[in-house]
């Protein structure tokens, strides 16, 4: 049975002293004394039927498995990662066992459609990088038409370049390059070069700051402003707002 080693193993894996949730968004720490951090090693125990895998100074047997769980104090869920590591230099490929995409928390109150087309596009962005672009798009076009109802729908292109007064040049601009790449899904032909992992997961993070700019942050203002109105309305209940 492998043992589990310090949290330091998974603080240098992560190259951070903290993750966050996926599943709660809470902040989770690392370091220190945190029962709710394990690291276990498959160098440290018996790696299948017939084959023993030593741990010491001068052994350093590959490619060996590491095996991250993370519980979270909050809402009680544990996200685990599996590495395979490879090589001495530590090369090696991750694996999401839970959960197992890295798409970001999408809130209740974002429309669940296109948040369920940005989920599946992180999702394959490593099996099929021009599916994903094609999901990202679609969760694109699904955005706009929820947050901008009286845009006419149909051509993207179109629904995008109705956007000036709503933002800024730049992600107009990222909007369109978007559009233009997930147009490999239906057109393949037109483009010269494989499409990477990389360049699918650039294109999610475009839908994450719509979801951020469009939602989070518009639900956080509207909750503030409330906060207010409901503090005057308990300290002074006779007080004129407006009305």
């Amino acid at each position: 049975m492998p043992q589990p080693i310090t949290n330091a193993e998974t603080i240098s894996r992560f190259n951070s002293t903290t993750i966050v949730c996926k599943y709660c968004g809470v902040t989770i720490p690392l370091a220190g004394n945190n029962n709710h951090v394990s690291f276990y090693n498959s160098r440290k125990g018996t790696f299948d039927n017939s084959i023993e895998l030593s741990f010491g100074s001068n052994t350093k047997t590959f490619p060996y498995l590491e095996v991250h769980f993370v519980e979270c104090a909050t809402c009680f869920e544990t996200t685990i990662f599996v590495y395979l590591v490879t090589e001495k230099e530590g090369k090696n490929v991750k694996f999401n066992i839970k959960p197992v995409s890295n798409a970001s928390i999408v809130p209740s109150f974002v429309p669940q459609e296109p948040a369920q087309d940005y989920y599946e596009a992180v999702l394959i962005a490593e099996a099929s990088p021009r599916a994903s672009l094609t999901l990202s798009r679609r969760a694109l076009q699904g955005f706009i038409q929820d947050k901008f109802p009286n845009i006419q729908k149909g051509n993207l292109y179109n629904e995008i370049n109705l956007l000036d007064n709503a933002v800024t040049s730049p992600v107009k601009m990222a909007l369109h390059a978007l559009r233009d790449l997930g147009n490999i899904g239906a057109h393949p032909k037109d483009i010269a070069e494989n499409v990477t992992q990389d360049e699918a997961l650039h294109a999610t993070k475009i839908i994450e700051f719509i979801i951020k700019k469009w939602y989070i942050e518009v639900h956080e203002d509207e909750e503030a402003l409330a906060q207010i109105v409901s503090d005057s309305q308990r300290i002074n209940p006779n007080s004129n707002l407006g009305e």
